[in-house]
């Protein structure tokens, strides 16, 4: 059995190296998602990824988004 405290998740997002610069950490973000369109999701960056992914010009970051009502869950997109 695995317990999970679903209140918070991670959220990562790939973001084209071109705007990369513009991303620093603690910064406050939006999030919405296909599977709950009509909902928009709070959330701060916490993690910047210090190399780039070279197959798709992206830099990784990762977002700790508040997820009142529990909508989000692990693998939704």
């Amino acid at each position: 059995m695995e317990i999970l405290d679903l209140s918070s998740v991670e959220a990562v997002a790939h973001v084209p190296q071109h705007l990369a610069a513009l991303l620093k950490q603690g910064q406050k973000a939006h999030i919405r998602l296909q599977s709950v369109p009509e909902k928009v999701f709070e959330a701060s960056l916490v993690h910047i990824a210090v190399e780039a992914d070279a197959a798709n010009s992206t830099i990784e970051a990762a977002f700790h988004v508040a997820n009142p009502g529990i909508l989000l869950r692990p693998g939704m997109k």
